[in-house]
């Protein structure tokens, strides 16, 4: 029993015991490629996706999931930085983990910032767009928290378009804007 319970206190488990998630960032529209390959390492992996109409000449138009974001994926794993570099480094083409700034290290999520992407990424909530960063850092808005409904809790910028208000996070290189009621906004003194 006191081996069990030295073996759980050890620093190298703890270590990897920890799982944390982290950004990619793939060229060429590899964000579904470079999923599959993450995944067979034994990664998990989330890719954000949104609803796509297509139109074929002469059929009905069909719905289909397509990547959100090019270029953009995420992976959860207890591997510390340094085992992930040959998993990065063997890929069939060329990957690139998010680092901190001015600095070599992983940029890490923690679950519960995960779980905010996924939540305002969620395929199915119709009133979700995505623009590049620069443009949701571009828009002019005050910093709040939603105070109801699913998205309850999440903090980021809510700014006016025309009539209507919009709520917005910026997220690595894309930014999430969802169409949200003023009155479900507390601003962030």
């Amino acid at each position: 029993m006191e081996k069990t319970n030295a073996a759980i206190n050890s620093p190298l488990l703890a270590e990897t015991a920890k799982k944390l998630w982290y950004a990619v960032h793939t060229t060429g529209c590899r964000e579904l490629i470079a999923k599959e390959y993450l995944q067979e390492q034994g990664l998990q992996c989330f890719v954000p996706m949104t609803y796509s109409d297509t139109d074929r000449k002469g059929q009905p138009t069909a719905k289909h999931l397509v990547p959100a974001v090019h270029n953009l994926l995420f992976f959860r794993t207890p591997l510390a930085q340094r085992h992930l570099s040959p998993i990065i480094n063997n890929c069939p083409f060329p990957i690139w983990i998010y680092t901190k700034e001015n600095s070599m290290n992983y940029f890490p999520i923690t679950d519960s910032e995960m779980a905010e992407i996924r939540l305002l990424c969620d395929p199915e909530y119709k009133l979700t767009e995505f623009i590049p960063r620069n443009q949701a850092e571009a828009k002019v808005g005050k910093q709040v928290r939603i105070i109801k409904g699913p998205f309850s809790g999440i903090t980021g910028k809510l700014v006016r378009i025309g009539p209507g208000y919009f709520f917005i996070k910026t997220v690595f290189n894309m930014g999430i804007m969802l169409r949200i009621s003023r009155w479900y906004c507390n601003v962030i003194e």
